[in-house]
């Protein structure tokens, strides 16, 4: 199986919550190649490649919607000079001391963390929140949490504790 088929087969697993034993057991079963590496090794060396890039993708279609609401908020109002308020902010250009003229975007939102949590306990370890605009019903904002890191965790185990954590993509972002 080629890298842009190994793609597609992880990211139909990965919307589908699963992983590369699933998608191993997947690909032996249809007689395909790389069954019995992709559980152990090709599912996580294709996630981590795609995986700033899917990030990337969501990011530039977050910030379209965004940009679509708040077109349909101004609904084509102009300042006293006759500029598109939606130009102004889309070249962040909205006067700072007038905080009236800014869009007041209304919405809900959704948060969810990943892993075992009861109640209002959320003890999982990543999260992610998607907040969606009332005009469009689009997501227009996002953002992925951790509470830890797996590298941070497994220098502190290590033998090496003593020793200050070496620079590194860091994944924790929450407390």
């Amino acid at each position: 199986m080629d890298f842009a088929a190994n793609v597609l087969c992880i990211l139909s697993f990965l919307v589908c919550g699963d992983g590369g034993v699933e998608a191993g057991r997947l690909l032996g079963l249809l007689g395909l190649n790389d069954a019995t590496t992709m559980g152990p090794r090709s599912f996580g060396i294709v996630e981590e490649c795609m995986g700033p890039v899917v990030g990337q993708h969501g990011d530039e279609i977050v910030h379209q919607n965004l940009c679509e609401e708040v077109k349909l908020h101004f609904d084509n109002k102009r300042d006293d000079a006759g500029n598109s308020l939606h130009e102004l902010w889309q070249q962040d250009q909205l006067p700072n001391n007038n905080h009236k003229m800014w869009p007041q975007l209304v919405g809900t939102h959704a948060m969810a963390w990943q892993g075992r949590s009861s109640g209002n306990q959320h003890n999982g370890l990543p999260g992610d929140g998607l907040a969606f605009g009332a005009l469009t019903r689009k997501a227009i904002a996002r953002v992925v949490i951790s509470k830890g890191c797996i590298f941070c965790n497994g220098w502190k185990k290590s033998a090496k504790m003593n020793l200050p954590i070496p620079e590194h993509d860091c994944r924790k972002n929450w407390d």
